[in-house]
């Protein structure tokens, strides 16, 4: 779903909308339980984007980024924290892919099982 719209952005340069795309991502990738891959994501974004968000947006990557942290232990925040700023928007990006297409086989897996 996200992957065509995130390859398109990266292929025109257009990192504002990159970011938006990314954000809602990182959402999804929350409420379908993928913590770490959420707050890898949204660590990311601050860092790479920092003060980009505001108003509902920023109040959801914020509720989003609080669930995924109460979900993980210590020691896996910790090394979340230390991965998401090592990501450049090049890395932010790929690692965005990956987690997407990884939850896009999941999900059409649960139909055959």
């Amino acid at each position: 779903m996200f992957g065509e719209e995130i390859a398109e952005w990266l292929r025109l340069g257009n990192w504002a909308q990159q970011v938006v795309t990314l954000r809602a991502a990182a959402l999804l990738l929350e409420r379908t339980g993928r913590h770490a891959a959420s707050l890898t994501l949204l660590l990311s974004l601050d860092a790479a984007t920092p003060d980009t968000a505001w108003g509902s947006d920023a109040s959801d990557a914020g509720a989003a980024s609080k669930a995924a942290r109460r979900s993980l232990s210590r020691s896996e925040g910790a090394a979340i924290e230390t991965r998401a700023q090592q990501l450049d928007r090049a890395g932010l990006v790929a690692y965005a892919l990956a987690e997407l297409h990884g939850l896009h086989n999941e999900t059409s897996m649960e139909g055959h099982l």
